[in-house]
């Protein structure tokens, strides 16, 4: 009797350790990421462009391996896609390999390419020392999409600024014409002065932020919209989206809590006994 006791035991504790091993398996957050810094051939306030190096550690979540835009031909950067990506045209990941991951973007009609002066203090300020200006009207916004995406679930990471602090410059950043958030563009050149995140529902709620993050977005494809709302131009210099960890699957949270269960069986069976 004690034997098979022995046995079940060593069989729930078996099955809890393969429902835990499976649970931290399942995926590592922000295991990968892939991160595009918008810069222009147009000299508006200072030289550009302004690249981010490779070695160059940025980002709300810090990665090196940018993807930096090279600008089209006779559109001031304002329009592009994954063939006007320096470094080949490919898009590379954080650990700087190539993926099949595609953009395209625009800043719509009569948008712009952007560089503001002064030298940035910092990296993070980099991604801020060029941007994409859109449309200074209300309904042709920026648009950047991308496809081919090998994450299952990601957050998609927006670096939004302007050069001043105006509270009357707001902006919506749309995902998939869908999910809204509004904001008022902030300054980040020539100092950065840390992350701010766009929490706003309406023109209301717009606090002065220099990012929005949408959370657990899921397709292998995705497309942001940037309006302006009121003021200023809507802009855009950068672009991030990180690998985020699957939730556990109901079959391995059902197995660990088997485990579990026969564990607890047994434990009171013991005391009983005793």
């Amino acid at each position: 009797m004690k034997h098979i006791k022995s046995i079940a035991v060593a069989l729930c504790r078996t099955v809890a350790t393969v429902a835990v091993i499976s649970l931290v398996s399942g995926g590592v957050a922000q295991a990968a990421s892939i991160a595009l810094n918008f810069t222009t051939n147009r000299d508006v306030f200072a030289a550009g462009p302004n690249p981010l190096g490779a070695s160059d550690l940025a980002g709300l979540v810090a990665q090196t391996n940018w993807n930096n835009t090279s600008g089209t031909s006779g559109s001031f950067g304002n329009s592009g896609s994954t063939a006007n990506i320096t470094g080949g045209g490919v898009l590379r990941d954080d650990t700087g390999a190539s993926t099949s991951t595609t953009v395209t973007w625009n800043a719509g009609s009569g948008g712009q390419g952007l560089t503001i002066s002064g030298a940035p203090n910092n990296a993070d300020a980099k991604i801020y020392k060029d941007y994409l200006e859109g449309s200074s009207g209300t309904t042709s916004p920026i648009n950047v999409s991308m496809g081919n995406i090998a994450y299952s679930i990601y957050d998609v990471i927006v670096y939004v600024g302007d050069f001043a602090d105006n509270p009357t410059f707001i902006s919506k950043t749309v995902l998939n014409g869908t999910s809204s958030v509004f904001y008022v563009n902030g300054k980040d050149i020539p100092t950065f002065g840390g992350y701010v995140k766009a929490t706003g529902t309406n023109n209301a709620t717009a606090n002065l932020a220099n990012y929005v993050r949408f959370n657990d977005v899921v397709g292998a494809s995705f497309s942001l919209n940037i309006f302006k709302v009121t003021g200023n131009r809507a802009a855009i210099a950068g672009l991030q989206i990180v690998q985020q960890s699957p939730i556990p699957e109901p079959g391995t949270l059902a197995i660990l809590g088997l485990g579990l269960a026969g564990l607890g069986l047994m434990r009171r069976r013991k005391r009983r006994a005793a």
